[in-house]
């Protein structure tokens, strides 16, 4: 028996969390993959570690990034979701909005020197 890598386990744990949230089966996400169910299953309960290939399809899937899969850094796909919309958007509109932001966390920044 292959003993598990605390790497291995970490991200396998990950990948199982977001696709589970992205509301995958594990057939699903294997067919997605073009791997077999076992090979998610391996990966998931961190038997195997997961391929540059199939981390990188992974995360086009998932629409998570791979810091958030191999760091636990990062949001599981919302922060790819913000980017997305942020996109779409015309280019005076993506910078009002950048703007807004940092105006935003500034006054969150303020707002927190004054409780201290």
């Amino acid at each position: 028996m292959q003993k598990k890598k605390e790497i291995n386990i970490e991200v396998g744990h990950r990948i199982q969390m977001v696709r589970e949230k992205c509301g995958y089966t594990q057939e699903q996400f294997a067919e997605a993959l073009d791997v077999s169910v076992q090979h998610i299953s391996n990966i998931e309960r961190g038997v195997t570690g997961v391929s540059l290939t199939t981390l990188k399809k992974t995360c086009e899937i998932l629409n998570t990034s791979a810091d958030y899969l191999l760091l636990g850094k990062g949001y599981a796909g919302e922060s790819n979701l913000l980017t997305q919309q942020l996109h779409t958007l015309p280019t005076e509109q993506a910078i009002l909005v950048e703007r807004g932001i940092s105006q935003l966390l500034q006054a969150l920044e303020l707002a927190n020197q004054k409780d201290d």
